[in-house]
């Protein structure tokens, strides 16, 4: 049996690499325990990182746009600008003009 396996690796600003690949059953636990060790990796670099948050800052000091902060929002969250069953990432709804027909 076939598992279809995914990683992505976000590397800046709205790039990612996204790595798709097969593997037999048997080799899953190699696959799951790499991903075990490198999550808890990037857990300790997070927490650390995120002590003085720099992005919240920025945007505190409307150093950066509502759209780009909800980007890093969206990142940080392991959503994806390429995976079709998330969508979209998330946007809440602002809308102002409940009467007219523009979008």
């Amino acid at each position: 049996m076939q598992l279809k396996r995914m990683q992505m690796i976000f590397l800046s600003k709205y790039t990612n690499i996204t790595l798709e690949y097969h593997r037999y059953l048997r080799n899953t636990h190699k696959i799951l325990s790499f991903k075990k060790i490198l999550i808890n990796l990037l857990n300790k670099k997070i927490f650390i990182s995120n002590l003085k948050n720099p992005k919240l800052q920025k945007w505190q000091r409307h150093e950066m746009t509502n759209f780009d902060y909800l980007m890093e929002l969206n990142t940080f969250a392991g959503r994806s600008f390429h995976d079709t069953s998330q969508c979209i990432p998330f946007f809440p709804w602002i809308i102002s003009d409940y009467k007219s027909e523009r979008y």
